[in-house]
């Protein structure tokens, strides 16, 4: 039962006692807190996530006290607060709390937090999320409760996508935050409305002065943030058109936002993407937004439903829902997900109707391609800076083979593996790299600079008109670079940076290529005009090697994987061994044209659902996709199954 703490309680200890009142008030005696409930009540990676219920608006209260705490505790800097479920369908809904660094929140504080939204009695919530800060921290809140009316102490900047139950989960956020302090005394609270999460990211690194590469003259508002999409992406064309003429090999200019034969369709999986698309003020002939046949406001209610990234990608089907429903044969199309932080590629083929697929990983590859010569025309042009722009590459472990062979071998870039999770991810290219690249196969990631390429591209941006090319080189890669939201992935700035890699890629690559080899660039380099080659062209860069992912209903518990490796399983040994004898096996064999296998494959508990997950993929040492490579593989995941579970129940089971 919830309990609401008497008059003596807040005057002994007011700061206990009014962020008590609020968990109270907002905490339905209704709940029955059953241990199967509590058992999900877990904050991770993605924050809170459940379906949208009386819990959850508890889980609100507590989450905005904790961003109001950790905002006062870092001397009043701006912590942001996203309400959405991401690409889970409308009836759910979660909250994620971003750090002062606009980056998810830190580690030690998501168990404590974990454990506060379990807990049913209100002064023991207070107890808890007053734990999260230090004695002299607390003591401070004292005196801010006893001291007139002042400068805000604390800032909270909250974000929601457009889903139905928004507005009474934000409610319960604001009055969790404001419980802190009186009224009055410190509490800033700046509504952001409906934004995509990448923008809550942007404005809060932006209020505390973190975004290296951002514009100076942007005003911190989420127009301002979207319109320089466009404006970036024009600059990339010009500044790449502008490289060309000098050198005199590319024909008449042409208005950078000339509109093309071909636009990108955009499936915004009727999510907040879509009011963000439709305000911007987007180049004619760029891209077309479909919607579901709805008002806006009704949109959130389909949100993420038969359209979307996390669909396409896992159904393996074009979008289809409303508009997308009736959709002839697109070229291009380009699926957000709910809250507009992943970016799946796909093309319908306007002649066989062939779909393909370009995920998280080809568009990392496509990325690469075209940094990689940006970056080679550069330090051309400017040796000193090499050492300034290292660039590299993070995946998962559940990336296609195919990818990694392609960026290691043909690419000569540097790939690493992290483990599952954006932050792992975003950890690794950010502590290794110059210019890091990462991305998730699901279409999450993006292109991290350090603080010395950022030093670099601006100073080099500051290259005198008359010092061409490098003037309009370096002006290139900085307008690229500013693609790219520099604290966690943004869908819709990863279509302008997809869009432009399309558009001038081949180009960068012959300037690559003759430059620094002193050879004249072909006559008639220029700008891609015809998208459907350079879309074939993308797709055609490798082949996807097959593989399986499958659920196994054994106890997660017995199993234990690296910490630092999850493909490398530690326990149980035997079922380790056991897994690690069939890969070996498969390594030996042959596919019926005779070349050899390169198979892997690993097992991980999951961090949801009591069962463990085997993951099996099967490709050919020179990369070749043969046609019998899907059935190898399919038979090496049925027999990989088998051998696990009867290792397994031997162990166990007797």
């Amino acid at each position: 039962m919830t309990t609401t703490p008497g008059p003596s309680v807040g005057d002994i200890c007011p700061v206990r006692g009014s962020i008590a009142s609020a968990v109270a008030h907002f905490t339905s005696p209704q709940i029955q807190w059953t241990d199967a409930l509590l058992a999900n009540i877990t904050y991770g990676t993605a924050g809170f996530r459940r379906t949208a219920d009386p819990v959850l608006e508890s889980i609100a209260t507590k989450v905005g006290v904790a961003a109001a705490l950790r905002s006062f505790a870092a001397g009043g800097a701006a912590v942001g607060v996203m309400i959405t479920a991401s690409h889970n369908p409308p009836q759910d809904n979660g909250l994620k709390i971003i750090d002062t660094q606009g980056q998810m929140l830190e580690a030690a504080w998501e168990p404590v937090l974990g454990q506060a939204a379990r807990l049913a009695d209100a002064l023991a919530v207070a107890d808890s999320l007053l734990s999260l800060v230090d004695q002299a921290t607390i003591e401070r809140l004292r005196q801010a409760h006893a001291a007139p009316p002042g400068q805000p102490l604390a800032r909270v900047l909250v974000g929601v996508d457009n889903r139905p139950s928004c507005p009474g989960l934000k409610a319960a956020l604001l009055a969790g935050a404001r419980s802190i302090l009186p009224p009055g005394k410190g509490v800033e609270l700046l509504d952001m409305r409906s934004v995509t999460t990448p923008a809550v990211h942007w404005a809060v690194a932006r209020a505390n002065g973190l975004d290296p590469l951002a514009d100076r003259e942007a005003t911190l508002t989420p127009a301002t943030y979207y319109a320089g999409f466009q404006r970036h992406f024009d600059a990339f064309l010009a500044a790449t058109r502008d490289v060309l003429r000098h050198l005199g090999v590319e024909g008449p200019a042409r208005p950078v936002s000339s509109p093309t034969p071909c636009p990108v369709f955009v499936d915004h999986a009727n999510g907040v993407g879509a009011t963000v698309l439709e305000s911007m003020h987007l180049a004619p002939g760029f891209c077309q937004i479909y919607n579901d046949p709805l008002p806006a406001e009704q949109r959130g209610s389909v949100v993420n439903a038969g359209c979307g990234a996390d669909f396409v990608k896992s159904k393996r089907l074009p979008p289809g829902r409303g508009s997308f429903a009736g959709l002839p044969p697109a070229l291009r199309i380009a699926s957000l997900d709910g809250d507009g932080d992943r970016l799946i590629y796909s093309s319908l083929s306007t002649t066989t109707r062939a779909f393909d697929i370009l995920d998280g990983d080809r568009i990392a590859v496509l990325l690469l391609r075209l940094m990689r010569s940006l970056i080679a025309v550069v330090v051309h042009l400017r040796p000193e800076v090499a050492a300034s722009l290292r660039l590299g590459f993070v995946q998962t472990r559940y990336a296609n083979g195919a990818s990694t062979k392609y960026t290691r071998e043909v690419l000569g870039v540097e790939t690493l593996f992290a483990n599952s999770g954006v932050k792992n991810l975003h950890a690794l290219a950010e502590r290794h790299f110059d210019v890091g690249v990462y991305f998730e196969a699901n279409g999450h990631g993006t292109v991290l600079f350090s603080p010395a390429a950022c030093r670099a591209l601006l100073d080099l941006a500051a290259t005198p008109a008359d010092q061409a090319p490098l003037h309009h080189a370096a002006r290139a890669l900085l307008s690229f670079s500013r693609l790219f939201n520099q604290f966690t992935g943004d869908g819709i700035g990863l279509i302008y940076a997809v869009e432009a890699a399309l558009r001038a890629q081949e180009a960068w690559r012959a300037l690559a290529t003759c430059l620094p080899a002193g050879q004249g660039i072909p006559p008639g380099t220029e700008l891609a005009s015809d998208l459907d080659v350079e879309l074939r062209r993308w797709i055609d860069l490798y082949r996807d090697w097959p593989s399986h992912l499958q659920s196994l209903k054994l106890d997660r518990t017995k199993f234990l994987t690296s910490p630092d490796q999850e493909d490398v399983l530690c326990q149980p040994t035997e079922v380790a061994q056991a897994l690690a004898a069939e890969v070996a096996r498969l390594n030996g064999l042959k596919t019926r044209c005779g070349l050899p296998l390169v198979a892997r494959a690993f097992v991980r508990p999951s961090g949801t659902e009591d069962i463990v997950r085997l993951f099996t993929e099967v490709g050919t040492a020179d990369g070749t996709v043969t046609g019998d490579l899907a059935d190898i593989c399919h038979d090496a995941a049925t027999d990989l199954a088998r051998i696990i579970e009867a290792t397994f129940r031997g162990l166990f089971l007797g």
